[in-house]
């Protein structure tokens, strides 16, 4: 009787452990993060969205933005996701009046998500732009985020 659930003990067990393994599937490209941000933006799922992005250092009004930039395109047929590379630094510091903001991850790629819109309505954006960098083994969506310093340069 007592090995029986031993052995039960040792079953449940290594059952939560692979559903905790298998729950922690690691984002390891840049691709493997549009899909599945597509996936989230067809199911109008912002939960699964925020899921995919880095919130470290991110204030309560930047998180809001991120949500209505999000959200807005919610019920847009995306037409395509193109990724591309940045290699230039092109995504680093900026000033906005006394502010310096960065980057909350170092910019490796950006995500452009098209939409199938008629672009002839001013009032639709036929395209939404992402931030990707890497934060340990997985790749997702960076936001911009205080420096803690301030800087009288411009945005470059």
């Amino acid at each position: 009787m007592l090995n029986k659930k031993i052995y039960l003990a040792i079953i449940m067990i290594f059952l939560f452990i692979s559903n905790v393994v298998a729950g922690e599937k690691k984002i390891s490209t840049p691709q493997e993060l549009s899909e599945k941000y597509k996936v989230a933006h067809e199911a109008r799922d912002y939960d699964a969205i925020s899921a995919l992005i880095n919130w470290d250092g991110a204030r309560k009004p930047m998180r809001k933005k991120v949500e209505v930039y999000t959200t807005a395109t919610f019920g847009l047929k995306i037409d395509n996701i193109l990724v591309e590379e940045i290699i230039d630094g092109k995504f680093s510091k900026y000033s906005m009046g006394a502010k310096e903001l960065q980057p909350n991850l170092p910019v490796s790629h950006i995500m452009k998500v098209h939409f199938d819109v008629d672009t002839n309505d001013d009032a639709l954006k036929d395209t939404v732009v992402y931030l990707i960098g890497k934060k340990d083994a997985d790749y997702m969506i960076s936001v911009y985020v205080k420096t803690g310093g301030s800087s009288n340069s411009s945005h470059h």
